[in-house]
């Protein structure tokens, strides 16, 4: 992110665009709720199941994420699917569902 944050900057500065940071209280919360909890919490969320499940597992939740965000703007910004929205949450589940599972291995005798 601090790379991130450092080529940002300077592709700002050869533009010349103008710097400024909004003082209002609604931003500065909203800005600390995203480092605390957008940071902070999920990614140590995310260290703790890689130990529990191991990294390749761990990665599959990343694919999810829409689905829980999509989830999240239905119950509380009043979002209305479309066809491509469900199939799309459908391939999601479908895929991590499909990828995750183990077929019993044949034992030979």
């Amino acid at each position: 992110m601090a790379y991130s944050a450092i080529v940002m900057f300077i592709i700002a500065l050869v533009l010349g665009k103008e710097f400024n940071f909004d003082s209002s209280s609604s931003y500065i919360f909203s800005l600390a709720y995203l480092a605390i909890f957008g940071l902070l919490v999920a990614f140590s969320g995310y260290l703790t199941l890689i130990g529990r499940i191991g990294p390749d597992k761990a990665a599959y939740t990343v694919v999810i994420v829409p689905v829980i965000a999509i989830t999240i703007s239905v119950i509380f910004e009043g979002y209305e699917f479309t066809t491509m929205t469900l199939l799309g949450m459908v391939l999601l589940i479908g895929g991590n569902v499909f990828a995750l599972y183990k077929k019993k291995s044949k034992v030979q005798a």
